[in-house]
């Protein structure tokens, strides 16, 4: 890159990033709609400035290049099917328009290497218990295996158990003690230990595998299941001849609204008669096995194995006189997830944004965090309606409740023309009308 009249730039890219960052951050995310890849993007087009020969006369011809050169990489990215899988971070649910400031924590750190001192991040992960005692647990585990693998040497992980600490803060306190540079809590009843020494050590990135706990300090983590709901309740309304639907949810958190009425909706898309019957695990023994003793031959299940129901009743599954048989899994890809975070991490996205704010990541298809399973006994009609879907929300052009809904009471929530924000979708507390059933108050 050269500067007016021949002279090298090397020495003022700083002013000449800090110059336009914003303005090709804006270029790209008016492409590719969502913050990591906007910001995949505009860091290509510096580097690109900073490796080419190109010669600019002024600042407009520089602003000029960088915007062509900008749109360009964002076309060649959309083209790219599968680009979900390599960006590192996304936008968090609470500002989804969050534009990061251009700093030296970003690309200019990067480029001098000042990002993780030796390029490796050391990273903890703590749990209440032993992963074989919660399939929850498990499945996180199986997450942090799948980061080592894919980083290899650029992160070196260890694990705790609260369970073998006098208290939790104990388990955290010696993750620090050894080192660790972010820790990830895989609970949400861990996010108090994180509270109490996120101040005390400021220089930790800790964060909580958890939604809707808004602590500056501590950044929160999960997934938008309800997007695999929503397939889910495509194949089930493809599949129900009798028009009923059951569907067992475990507890009245948030978000469970959300993926109850995504899997209503989704019904309503293939089957238009489709009323689901809604169990709550937590206030009945085996809800799966009643609903199949009741007639139902259709009915979505816990999305891990539990107590009450057998195993066999997971996913959509399909009642049949020898058990339930399993059409598709919603996926919680959590691998996927601590990937992200951790590259993040590494090329200095997490310094992006604001220290000061309360940051919570709620990842969903287009970021790979979900995904739906579908297995050898669904139908392959069903499957290539699926298929379709799943690109559609991959690429951001089908959101389940962009369309007409109404509650149980009547009231249109959505007239079909308005894109419910995040934090609406989060803090749902009705059911869709073609839902038989209520959300239990807490003396249920």
């Amino acid at each position: 890159m050269i500067t007016e009249g021949g002279g090298a730039m090397q020495g003022d890219f700083e002013a000449f990033y800090l110059r336009h960052f914003k303005a090709i951050y804006r270029v790209c995310y008016a492409f590719v709609k969502n913050a990591q890849d906007a910001e995949d993007c505009t860091e290509d087009t510096f580097v690109r400035a900073m490796t080419s020969d190109v010669s600019f006369e002024n600042e407009r011809h520089e602003r000029s290049w960088l915007t062509t050169t900008a749109m360009n990489i964002c076309k060649d990215k959309l083209k790219h099917w599968w680009r979900q899988k390599v960006s590192p971070i996304d936008e968090e649910a609470e500002q989804t328009d969050a534009e990061p400031e251009a700093s030296g924590s970003g690309l200019l750190g990067l480029l001098a290497g000042r990002m993780i001192p030796g390029g490796t991040l050391r990273a903890a992960f703590v749990h209440e218990c032993a992963p074989e005692k919660s399939p929850w647990i498990r499945e996180h585990d199986k997450g942090r295996q799948q980061l080592e693998q894919a980083l290899g040497d650029t992160v070196l992980v260890r694990s705790y158990l609260a369970e073998d600490y006098p208290c939790a803060e104990d388990a955290l306190e010696q993750a620090v003690s050894d080192g660790a540079q972010v820790i990830f809590t895989t609970t949400v009843p861990l996010i108090f230990a994180c509270r109490k020494l996120a101040p005390k050590y400021p220089g930790i990135r800790f964060l909580n595998c958890s939604v809707d706990m808004p602590y500056p300090g501590v950044r929160t983590y999960y997934s938008r299941i309800y997007e695999a709901k929503f397939l889910l309740g495509v194949i089930a309304g493809a599949l129900a001849v009798d028009d009923r639907i059951g569907y067992v949810a475990d507890g009245p958190i948030f978000g469970t609204p959300a993926a109850i009425n995504a899997f209503a909706l989704g019904a309503q898309l293939t089957n238009p008669r489709a009323w689901i019957e809604l169990r709550w695990s937590c206030c009945e023994s085996s809800p799966a096995a009643r609903l199949a003793q009741e007639g139902l031959r259709v009915i979505c299940a816990r999305d891990l194995p539990g107590t009450g129901d057998s195993p066999d009743w997971r996913g959509l599954c399909l009642a049949q006189e020898a058990g339930p048989v399993c059409t598709a899994l919603p996926v919680w890809n959590w691998g996927e997830v601590y990937i992200r975070l951790a590259r993040s991490i590494l090329r200095g996205g997490w310094d992006e944004l604001s220290a000061a704010a309360a940051v919570n990541y709620w990842w969903g298809f287009a970021n790979a965090a979900v995904d739906v399973r579908m297995m050898e006994a669904l139908p392959d009609g069903p499957r290539e309606l699926v298929q379709i879907l799943r690109a559609a929300l991959i690429h951001g052009e089908l959101a389940p409740f962009h369309r007409h809904i109404t509650d149980q009471t009547g009231t249109v929530r959505n007239n079909g023309d308005r894109w419910l924000p995040p934090e609406e979708i989060l803090h749902m507390d009705w059911l869709c009308a073609n839902v038989r059933g209520s959300i239990p108050q807490y003396d249920d």
